[in-house]
């Protein structure tokens, strides 16, 4: 299966969210704050990216994130800097079975505010 690849990007001068394609030039701008989008939609069909704070139902906030350690998405505990099962987060079975379970609440950027709360 294969997919897009999408990004969006955080302007730290226009306190904003910027959905564009990626230039050149972006990855040099010190002012954008760039973020893939996972290939995963959550139970509202929206595309979840990097940065976003989601929860399981009613579970805690986490904030999705890329682990360069073992190359997958996580959702990644800011308090107790891990997942909420203490292990690294099988991004693919939430693809295949949970994804419809999932909110997004907003993304670490446009609400710093709730990033507080991101368990």
């Amino acid at each position: 299966m294969s997919r897009a690849i999408e990004f969006r990007f955080w302007d730290n001068l226009l306190n904003k969210m910027i959905y564009r394609e990626i230039q050149s030039f972006d990855y040099y701008n010190k002012d954008l704050v760039i973020m893939q989008f996972t290939g995963i939609f959550d139970k509202n069909g929206k595309k979840i990216f990097e940065g976003d704070l989601i929860s399981f139902e009613d579970d805690p906030m986490q904030v999705v994130k890329w682990d360069e350690d073992f190359c997958c998405w996580i959702c990644w505990d800011e308090h107790t800097k891990s997942n909420n099962e203490g292990e690294i987060f099988d991004w693919y079975q939430m693809r295949k079975s949970h994804s419809k379970h999932y909110v997004i609440h907003g993304s670490i950027y446009e609400n710093a505010d709730l990033a507080k709360y991101a368990q």
